[in-house]
């Protein structure tokens, strides 16, 4: 995702630095409580609501769904 410019938030080795995801949100005119419910996000915004493979061994598709973690449902609702 930083390859295309879009850097996830909190992620710590290709996402872009605090400074500089506190300077944009500000330049977004994100309010200061916002950027620091933000900025407290203490994992990769990265969710997969279905997963499928096939099993390597068992050669059978397995798919997986999980809906939206609370946390991920408030950074969203941060951003809006």
């Amino acid at each position: 995702m930083a390859h295309i410019k879009h850097p996830l938030i909190g992620d710590p080795m290709y996402g872009a630095q605090p400074t500089a995801v506190r300077a944009a949100l500000k330049r977004g005119r994100y309010e200061v409580e916002t950027i620091e419910r933000i900025m407290a996000f203490d994992r990769q915004a990265l969710h997969a609501k279905e997963l499928s493979f096939i099993h390597p061994m068992t050669e059978e598709e397995m798919t997986f769904e999980s809906e939206l973690p609370d946390d991920y449902k408030a950074l969203l609702g941060a951003l809006n």
